[in-house]
Parts: structure tokens; C-alpha cells; sequence
């Protein structure tokens, strides 16, 4: 997980007519979904300064049928590390307004079918990846830009594709490219084959050729956007020199 100290993270204005966008829809989660996934605070004495405020944030979830797991786990890392009371309320805090903005996103692309028993999962499911898409480095805008692809490639691709994004970041390769390398294989033919070795493309890509984690993921990202394949991509960036940094 990211540091607490880099968990309160700044207002994004990546894209600010998507702001306008989220904030004018009405959520439509439900309590059974809520219930699901609720999470009480843990009973401790260093949360004793703060616990108002923390339970504050759980009951406003709860209120609008989200989870409190991301936001009570991200308590519990904290008191596990020993962080000091007023931090972990600032990383509530981030999670909180993640778990919404990552929640609108989700009621945008996959909108609300009550007789569709499916889609209250994979909405559910959307929802847990975004969050770990956020505690990864992701940016709002990336995912918003692959669950938007739900209409053409479905959502179990979609969800993959966040899913995908999340891994190369934690693996150390930069979010922001990353994302961009994985919208480009969304819009590619079969990206529900191709995602499931983009990790392992990349790492191939960067042990051939000794070049950096950067230098892979963005030449391989070059050759998607220029309409190669996947697996073509990863074959043409093996060409270059070996530590070639630039």
C-alpha cells in the first residue's frame, strides 16, 4: 500500500468537465451492497482523539450504500505502523473521497439494473477495483478512461483492464504510461487475451534489452497506439540495444 504520508492526496482537476458530470449523478447503491461490505473501526485506544471524526466518515458511507472496508483497513494499517492519530484521519479522509468519486465513476459506466442480478455484482466488483486502482497510484482520469470502454469490450474486460493497470504500478512501472498502454490494448481486437500478459510482456521486454522499467512500458506503449498488437509491440521493442535509456 502507498504510504499514509502520501495518502492525502491533492483536489484532481485532471478533467474538470468530468467533475460536472459526476457530481450531478445520484447514487443508486444498495443497502444489501452496503451491508455486504461494512466494516467496523477497530476498538483502540491511539484512534481515541480522532474516533468521532472516523466514525463520522463510516456512517457517511454507510448512509449512501458504500463500503467502509477500504477506509477501516487503511485505519488499521496505519495503527498497525504506528502512525499518529492525526495522519491516519487524513488518509480517512483520502479514502472517503475516493470511495465516492470511484463510486460515481462506476454508476456512470455501469448504470443500475435491479432486475439484473449480474450487474449488482459486477458493479460491486467495479467499485473494489477502482479502489485498489486508487491505493496503487492510479489517477481518477485513467480509470475513468478504461471503465468507459465498458460499452465495446464489456465489463469483465473493463474491470481487467483497471485490474491490469493496478498491477503494472505496483510492479514499479509508471501510472501514468501504464494507463495508457492499457487503453491502447482496450481498443485493440481480443484485449481479454492480451491483458492477462501485459505484466509479463513488459518484464520480458525490460530483462532483453536492460532498459528501465520507463524506457519498456513506453516503448511498448508507443507501438500499441501505433496499431500493433500486443504481442507484436513487445516483439519490435526487444530490437533495441541493450541499455539504451533515452
Amino acid at each position: 500500500m502507498a504510504d499514509l504520508a502520501a495518502s492525502n492526496r491533492p483536489k484532481r482537476r485532471e478533467i474538470p468537465t468530468l467533475w460536472v458530470c459526476l457530481l450531478a449523478l445520484a447514487m443508486t447503491w444498495g443497502a444489501s451492497s452496503a451491508r455486504a461490505q461494512t466494516a467496523q473501526l477497530p476498538d483502540a485506544p491511539g484512534l481515541a482523539e480522532v474516533r468521532g471524526e472516523l466514525q463520522t466518515l463510516v456512517a457517511g458511507l454507510h448512509r449512501e450504500g458504500l463500503p467502509s472496508k477500504p477506509l477501516v483497513a487503511k485505519v488499521r494499517e496505519g495503527l498497525a505502523k504506528g502512525v499518529e492519530p492525526q495522519r491516519i484521519l487524513t488518509a480517512a479522509y483520502a479514502v472517503a473521497y475516493d470511495t465516492r468519486i470511484i463510486a460515481r465513476l462506476v454508476e456512470l459506466h455501469l448504470p443500475d439494473r435491479a432486475a439484473d442480478r449480474a450487474n449488482g455484482a459486477n458493479r460491486a466488483k467495479a467499485l473494489a477495483v477502482g479502489m485498489s486502482g486508487r491505493a496503487a497510484g492510479l489517477t481518477v482520469s485513467g480509470i475513468d478512461a478504461m471503465f468507459r470502454q465498458v460499452p465495446r469490450v464489456g465489463v469483465a474486460v473493463a474491470i481487467a483492464a483497471v485490474d491490469t493497470a493496478a498491477d503494472l504500478a505496483a510492479a514499479g512501472y509508471p501510472t501514468r504510461r501504464s494507463t495508457e498502454l492499457v487503453v491502447g490494448v482496450l481498443a485493440r481486437p481480443r484485449p481479454g487475451q492480451a491483458l492477462p500478459v501485459v505484466l509479463a510482456e513488459l518484464e520480458a521486454t525490460r530483462l532483453a534489452t536492460g532498459v528501465s522499467r520507463i524506457v519498456a512500458v513506453d516503448a511498448i506503449a508507443d507501438l500499441v497506439e501505433n496499431g500493433h498488437g500486443l504481442a507484436v509491440a513487445a516483439r519490435l521493442s526487444r530490437l533495441r540495444p541493450a541499455g539504451n535509456e533515452n
